[in-house]
C-alpha cells in the first residue's frame, strides 16, 4: 500500500515542481458535509512548506497538521488519531524540510548551551533536542540536515509509542506511517 501511495504523491510533487498542477477548484459547499482525506501530513509550520501545493492536492484530500519542527506532541498525535480513526485516511507522513528553523534552534541550543528566549520557544524545541544531540554526536558534514532527518524518525517513533489507535490500524494494514523530507530549493519530496 505505502509504495504505490508514495509513488502517487511523488508524481503529484513532480507536477508541482514542473508547475503543471492538476488541481481543480473545489466549491466549499462540496466539502461542507464532511471530509475523507486520503493522507495525514504532519509537517512544519514554515510558510514555505504548504502540503496542499507541494502534493498538488485539492481541498479535502489532505489532513494537514502543522507545528514548528513537525514534532509529535500529544495534540498532534490526537489530531492524527482523529483523522485515522474517523476520516478513513490510509497513510500518515511526517515531513521535515531542509533548513528548518526549529531544528536549527535545537542544534544551536545544544551546541552553545544558551537558553531559548522564552518558555514557549523552549516547548517547541524540547522534542527536537534529542535529534539535535544525535546529529551533533555523529559529527557529520551537515549537522542541521542530519538533525532534520533524525527528527522525522523521532516523530514517527513517538507516534508509535503514544498512539495505540494508530499502531492498531497499522497492524491491521489500514494505515501506513512513513517519513519524508521536502527540499526548499528544488521543491522535491524524498521519502526517508
Amino acid at each position: 500500500m505505502a509504495n504505490n501511495s508514495n509513488e502517487n504523491l511523488l508524481g503529484a510533487n513532480q507536477r508541482f515542481i514542473n508547475t503543471q498542477t492538476n488541481t481543480k477548484n473545489v466549491k466549499p459547499a462540496d466539502l461542507a458535509n464532511g471530509q475523507s482525506p486520503h493522507t495525514i501530513i504532519i509537517t512544519c509550520a514554515d510558510s514555505r512548506v504548504p502540503p496542499e501545493l507541494i502534493f498538488d492536492a485539492e481541498l479535502g484530500e489532505l489532513f494537514v497538521i502543522r507545528v514548528a519542527g513537525n514534532t509529535a506532541t500529544d495534540e498532534v498525535i490526537g489530531s492524527a488519531e482523529y483523522a485515522a480513526a474517523n476520516l478513513g485516511s490510509s497513510r500518515i507522513i511526517v515531513m521535515g524540510h531542509s533548513a528548518c528553523g526549529a531544528v536549527s534552534a535545537a542544534v544551536d541550543a545544544e551546541q552553545t548551551g544558551n537558553p531559548l528566549p522564552s518558555p514557549s520557544l523552549e516547548a517547541v524545541v524540547a522534542p527536537i533536542r534529542n535529534s539535535a544531540k544525535t546529529a551533533i554526536n555523529a559529527d557529520g558534514e551537515n549537522i542541521i540536515e542530519e538533525a532534520i532527518n533524525h527528527n522525522v524518525g523521532a516523530a514517527i517513533e513517538m507516534i508509535r509509542e503514544k498512539s495505540p489507535i494508530i499502531v492498531g490500524l497499522e497492524k491491521e494494514g489500514k494505515i501506513s506511517l512513513s517519513g519524508a523530507k521536502y527540499d526548499l530549493a528544488s521543491g522535491q519530496v524524498h521519502f526517508l
